[in-house]
This record gives structure tokens, sequence and C-alpha cells, in this order.
């Protein structure tokens, strides 16, 4: 059958213009073809079948529609009806499997939208009686209604073919063509702009949902599909609806709730939007069409503070009030206007989609319709296999009265179990609520019993047999095994082991024994002077406040006022401080002169404020803690520093300050024991193995808890410290330097690392490095390919993080293999 039909023109409408945008991107993605796949056993007349196909694209002009530019704008141009050519594909045998295989390859060939119209016919046979039928064509000219519609009336013709009886179909007062032009003219006139001004306050603050994935997002990704089902019973289904009843919504409504908890408690994220496809069929002369009439509602997610189920559903159900009301979403305008991050592979306003009740309802179109005489139809696998977002949950009643739930995820982010773990989630979650509606969102549900074990188990790490080693009993051992082993180095000048115990022995007997459980403040820029004050103030039975001079005045003012300092040190070359007490004594400490063989005896800490000394050779400083002073320099072994201050596990080893929640800096005390058990573990052999020989430059502030993570296990391990007199920005310089060759660890922030490694060859890594630490952030996977790239495995990373409050990290993780 040819028709002379002349082409006609028609306007796109805004969600067809959206996704021949996308197709223009990447033409040779697939990802968002439609298919109609469904089991025939029984004899079949293909021609019959090729006959009816056609006429129902001569019925429906969407069917023979192509997309080409007229000008610099997409239009919509209707081709002459032609006769459909259906596709024959012979297969040996009638397993399932077969009938997907053959089906496969054109269920997932993408179509060229200007070449001609995306809708292509095949018929899999395996014999006389087995056969497939799989209709494809692009979302841009069909939607799920559509398809109801389609198979339903593609069987009536089919049978008129075939001689049993008439179609009957009911006469189109309209076609796709008429409602775009009328959509074209609605927002013309006013629509678009109404849509943009509503959407772009409803979602102004939205945040974007990053679900955290398995594997790193590729730089050209291919969106292949995976699909993980879970069944819901009918007692649970029956539950879901009268839970919908009793709160005045609908089912759609309580299954997005249940989807969106699971999403904020899964991601972190508790403000976010959630696409659902909406009917948008808004006349009665719109349900016998076919086209894309259906509309992507943008749903916010708003799970901020401690809701309970209830709640949640009320949120959910005035938002999809909001979406049926205004189901004109200018996605990308909206986006832009709100200034929501471009992430590549990610939709600009959701990364997440729920649809319900999308499965056509093919067999009850059979049983209305009626199949023609000896055949049975069913569903089938189609095989389709590309993922149209990073995770869509599709649900759908089955004739038992109960539901299933699908999951389609994009297999290059996710791996099945965590799908499925998701979708048991869901489940788990609406049991609970129809049990009890006010369920909170921060309750046990999330985890069942043997997750939550595992998990704990998890997070333990290994079983501690004994308590950890006092970091200054380990430094004891240090100086007494090799006392003459560097173990700072500081512009090219290096104190021994010996000698920082002896310069650190001398301040502590200036401190004296009234500073002994109190906290000492140190202002001190990364230098000698700096760990011999570290070392001083545990010796004298202190804990230290570090305070990087970086800092505003006030802010120190206040740490210091805040922790109750008993002193206040300061390095040389320090500007003058703002104390906010005159009668806080304030030390400077003097970098020990490592040219002079006196070390031995170190120039006196310098008075800098007029009030009494706490401490000193003619102030009775002898009478310190015990172990801090009193003993000859240098004679520091193991047995006396079981008596050291610092040892003990209660005792305080340092505060320090973090921004807090709200900005005000927040005060964490850390105590000996914790300090020595995360030492124990960064220094040993499950941690970063540190030995004797390694060289660990001391990057960060001493602001920051992460100066513990570089001085202490390298101090406890016989290593040596690389200071930077001028700071983390002289890194790049000490690198280039002959000293900075033989740097062995690095401890760096993400950031840090990821501008270094961008630099390529530039980057001048030391041929000596073996292990880099970063902590702060979790490290991108194009930075960790470039990495490889240039070090393969020669060099360890371990990405960690953890709070303050977790004595510098809770958790690290080896992205490349130890060795």
């Amino acid at each position: 059958m040819t028709s002379p039909t002349p082409i006609t023109r028609h306007p796109l409408t805004e969600e067809q213009r959206r996704l021949w945008f996308l197709q223009q991107l990447n033409p040779r993605d697939a990802g968002f073809n439609m298919y109609l796949n469904r089991r025939w056993s029984g004899p079949i007349d293909p021609r019959a079948l090729s006959t009816a196909l056609t006429r129902l694209t001569a019925r429906h002009r969407v069917l023979r529609t192509r997309f080409a530019m007229d000008g610099e704008q997409p239009v919509q141009l209707v081709e002459p009806v032609r006769d459909i050519e259906l596709t024959r594909v012979p297969i040996p045998d009638a397993a399932e499997e077969s009938f997907t295989a053959a089906c496969a390859p054109f269920v997932n060939t993408p179509f060229d939208l200007g070449e001609r119209p995306p809708l292509r016919a095949v018929l899999v046979s395996a014999g006389e009686h087995e056969h497939a039928l799989s209709v494809v064509v692009h979302h841009i000219v069909s939607d799920g209604w559509s398809f109801t519609v389609l198979w339903r009336e593609l069987l009536a013709l089919y049978r008129e073919e075939i001689g049993e009886g008439t179609a009957e179909l009911p006469d189109l007062k309209i076609q796709f063509g008429d409602f775009a032009l009328a959509e074209r003219n609605r927002l013309d006139g006013g629509a678009a702009e109404e849509a943009f001004r509503y959407w772009s306050g409803r979602l102004a603050g939205v945040g974007v949902l990053r679900m955290p994935l398995d594997h790193p997002r590729p730089a050209e990704p291919a969106h292949p599909a995976g699909f993980a089902e879970l069944a819901l019973g009918p007692d649970l289904v029956a539950g879901l609806d009268g839970l919908a009843r009793e709160q005045r919504c609908t089912p759609f409504m309580v299954l997005l709730a249940a989807y969106q908890c699971v999403l904020a408690r899964w991601s972190g994220h508790y403000d976010f939007a959630v696409g659902t496809p909406l009917a948008g069929r808004n006349e009665t002369a719109h349900e016998a069409l076919l086209g894309y009439f259906s509309r992507t509602g943008v749903i916010r997610a708003d799970l901020t503070g401690e809701p309970d189920f209830r709640t949640v559903l009320r949120r959910v159900r005035s938002a999809t009030m909001a979406a049926l009301s205004h189901q004109d979403v200018p996605i990308e305008r909206v986006a832009a206007e709100l200034g929501l991050p471009v992430l590549p592979g990610v939709g600009p306003l959701y990364q997440a989609v729920f649809v319900h009740q999308s499965q056509y309802e093919l067999t009850g179109a059979d049983e209305r319709t009626g199949l023609p005489a000896g055949v049975r139809t069913a569903s089938m696998d189609s095989g389709f296999d590309r993922a149209k977002t990073d995770l869509l949950l599709d649900s759908w009643r089955t004739p038992d009265g109960g539901m299933t739930l699908s999951f389609c995820f994009d297999r290059e982010l996710f791996e099945r179990a965590t799908v499925e773990g998701l979708a048991r989630r869901v489940r788990d979650l609406l049991a609970r609520a129809v049990a009890d509606v006010e369920v909170p969102l921060h309750g046990d549900w999330l985890l069942p019993g043997e997750e939550r074990a595992a998990l704990l188990a998890l997070g333990a790490g290994s079983a501690v047999t004994e308590d950890a080693r006092p970091i200054m009993r380990g430094f004891a051992d240090q100086v007494a095994d090799r006392p003459d082993a560097p173990a700072l180095e500081c512009a090219g000048r290096v104190l021994t082991y010996a000698e920082l115990d002896r310069a650190s022995d001398e301040l502590a007997r200036r401190l004296g024994p009234a500073v002994a459980g109190r906290t000492v403040g140190v202002r001190i820029a990364p230098s000698f002077a700096l760990v011999t004050a570290l070392l001083a103030v545990w010796k004298a039975g202190a804990g230290y406040l570090p305070l990087d001079p970086a800092h505003p005045a006030e802010r120190r003012r206040l740490m210091l006022g805040e922790a109750d300092a008993a002193v206040l040190l300061t390095g040389d070359g320090d500007p003058e401080p703002d104390v906010p007490d005159p009668g806080l004594l304030e030390l400077r400490v003097p970098e020990p002169d490592v040219s002079d063989p006196g070390l031995l005896e170190p120039r006196v800490p310098e008075l800098r404020a007029p009030v009494p000394a706490i401490g000193g050779p003619d102030t009775g400083a002898g009478a310190g803690p015990a172990g801090a002073v009193g003993r000859e320099s240098g004679r520091t072994g193991p047995a006396e520093a079981a008596t050291l201050p610092g040892t003990e596990p209660g005792g305080l080893a340092y505060v320090l300050y973090t921004s807090g929640s709200t900005g005000v800096p927040k005060g964490v005390a850390v105590e000996h024991a914790a300090l020595a058990e995360r030492v124990r573990w960064m220094a040993g052999p499950e941690g970063y193995r540190l030995r004797p020989g390694d060289r660990i430059v001391q990057f960060a502030s001493i602001g920051f808890d992460t100066h513990a993570e570089e001085i202490w296990p390298a101090l406890t391990a016989g290593a040596c410290v690389v200071l930077l007199p001028g700071g983390g920005r002289t890194l790049p310089d000490l690198l280039r330097s002959d000293a900075g060759r033989s740097v062995t660890v690095l401890d760096l922030p993400t950031a840090y690392w990821q501008e270094l490694v961008s630099l390529g060859d530039q980057a001048p890594w030391p041929p000596a490095l073996r292990l880099v630490v970063l902590g702060g952030s979790e490290a991108r996977a194009v930075t960790l390919a470039q990495w490889r790239e240039r070090h393969g495995d020669t060099v360890r990373l371990v990405n960690t993080y953890g709070p303050t409050e977790a004595t510098v990290l809770g958790s690290a993780d080896g992205p490349c293999p130890a060795w």
C-alpha cells in the first residue's frame, strides 16, 4: 500500500525537542528505543501482519514521521504511506533465550531520526507455530499509553486482514501533529514563561542526588542496562492500597515516598528531585492517538529534618499535586537558571526516575480485543540493553493482586547486588510503613540484622589483643636504638633522635610541673622548634593546643581562652601576638642550633610576657613531672619511658579546633590512648608500613589533625620527618630539589594531589616515592587513571577519610595494590 499524500510539517513538542537534542549529541545511543516484544504461539500470516502494520501507519501519522532541520529549528515531517517491511528471522529452536537473542539486535540498534521514520518490525520464527513479534520505535513518537493502543489496534487490523471480522476502530478527529501545534501556540502565548517562573521558584535550592557508585563513571559511557526485579505479595499490596486510602493519597505516592526514603538514606542527600512520566493526555481525543504525549514531571524530594513516613508521604502528595498542576517543565532552562552542576551522563534536574504501571497492560489488551483463532501471546525478555538514566524504578500490578518492582540500572555504574539490596529495602520499608505509618526516616529499617552485624564487624577492624604502645615510649625506643639517625630535616639541616630528645627535655624543664594536666598553646611555624615544643608539652604532662599562625588573631584568642591554655609557645620570627589575658605566659622557643656542639645546653626560652615564669633553672623546675625533668638528657630508654608523662591512656594528647557545623570553632579533645592506637595502625603492617629510612613530608598545617598522621607514626617507626619551613606551598620546590628526590611518603589533600597529577610530566614526583596517603575527599576516577598510567602499581595509594572526632581518620582504602 502506497499513498501519494504529500509531506506535512509540524513543530516538535518540548519533550520531543529534548529527545531530539539528546539524539543529536549521541547518535549511537539507543537508550530511548521503545519496544513491544510478544511471544506468539500458533499460526501467523506474515503478509497479513505486514499489511496490518502498514494500515496502522496510515491511521497514525506519527508512525511515519521523521525529524529534520528546517532552517535553525527541528520539525516533524510526515512521510507518505509506504508498505512496512516485516523483517523475518528464522531460528533453529524455540528456546526463550533464542527468541531474546534474535530480537536483541533490533531492539538495541539506534534510529537515525532524520533519515526515515523510527519504526521497525521483526518476526522471529522457530517453525510454523512458535514466533516472537518485535515492534521497535523511538520514544520521540510513542509512550507507554501508545503501546497499549498500538497492540490493540494491530491485533484488530490483523484479524480483519485474515478474515476474522472487521477492525471497527474509532475515527481519529486529530493527529499528534495537531497536538504539537496546539502546544506550541499555548507556550508561545505565555505559558512557557509562566512555567519557567513557577519551576524556578519551586526547585530553588534543590540539590543533586549523588548516588554512591560501585564503579567510576566512564568518560565515554555506553549505558548498558541491567535489571533487578522483586515481587510484592498480594497481602502487602492490599496493605499499601489501604495505607494510601487512609492517608488520602494514591499508591503511586506511597511507592514514591518509599523510593525517596531509600535513596536518601543510601546517598546521604535529603533534598533532590525525582523524575516521573505523566500521561499528558488532557483531552478525550488524545486517548485513541499514538504519540509522545507523556511529559517528565519533576517531583522534589524533601526529606530534611527528622520526618516519619507519614510526613514524607504528605510532602510527596503536595509535590506530586504541584507536578500534575504544572506539567510544562523547561528542564534545561530551569537547571541553567538555578546553576545546577552539569555532570557527565547525568540529567540536569533529576538522576533517578520512578514509573508506576508502565507495562502497557498488554495482556488486558489481548483480552479486550481478542486474539486470532488458535493464538496465544505472552510477555518475553526483549534483550533491551540501554539504560535511560542511572537508576529507574518501574512498578506494575500483577494478575494475582501483587506488584512487581523492576529496577533498571546502568551496569557501568552499579553492580546487580547493590540494586537488589535497594529493592529489598524499598519492600521492607513499605512493609514497615503499612504496619506503622510513623516509622522514622532514620530508623533501623535500612539494615536487616545480618547486614548490620556484618557492617559492625567490618567497622571494628581486626581484634586488638593489647593496648597500643604509647607514642612517647615508641619515641624513646627509637632514641635508644638509633640516637644518631635523622628524626627531623628542615631546609637542609638535620636533627637526630638524640638531639630532638635532649632539646625537648630541656624545654619540658622550662615548662615545669605547673602545666601538667593543662593545655599548652603552640603557635610555631614548621621547624625543629615546632616538633620540639610538641614533644616537650607531652613530657611536661600537658596536652598541646596547635594554633596555625595563618589563622585570624580573633580565632586564636577564642581557642586559647576556651581551652584554658596555661602557656603559649611561639617560635623565632613570630609576630607580636594578640594575647587575650595579660596573665597568659608566652615563651619563645628558639630553633635548636645543630651546628653547635653545645646543643646539650640549648638556649633558654625567652619570656615574652612580663609575668612570673612557671619553671626554669632557678625556680625549682627540677621538681617537675617524673621522667620529664630530673633526668640526664639523652638517657631516655624503654624502662624509663614507662614513667613518662604522655603514656597515661586517659591523658590529654591535644585539643584541635574544627570549624563546627555552625562555623564557630569547636574543640575536640584527643586522649593519648586513642592517638596511640591510631599511630600503631598507621605505622604498622595494616596501615602505611613505615620503617627506618622512610622520609615523610610534613605538609599539613599544624591546625589540622593530619599533622599528627605525618609526625607521630614517623617518630615511633624510626623514620625522618621532612619539614617545610614555608608551609605546604613550598612542597613543589622541595620535590624538585636533591633532598626531595629521596622522599618516600607523601600525605596530601586529595584536591592538591589531583592538581599535581594534572600537571602530567611537569609534576616532580620523587624517584624514591613508595606511598601517597590521600585525605579529605574521594579521588576522582579520571585522576586515578592518569596516575596509574604514569606510575602503575609502583606507588601505593591510600585514600583516607575521617572527622577529627575519630582521631585523624575513620576509614582507609587502597585503590592500588599494596606491596
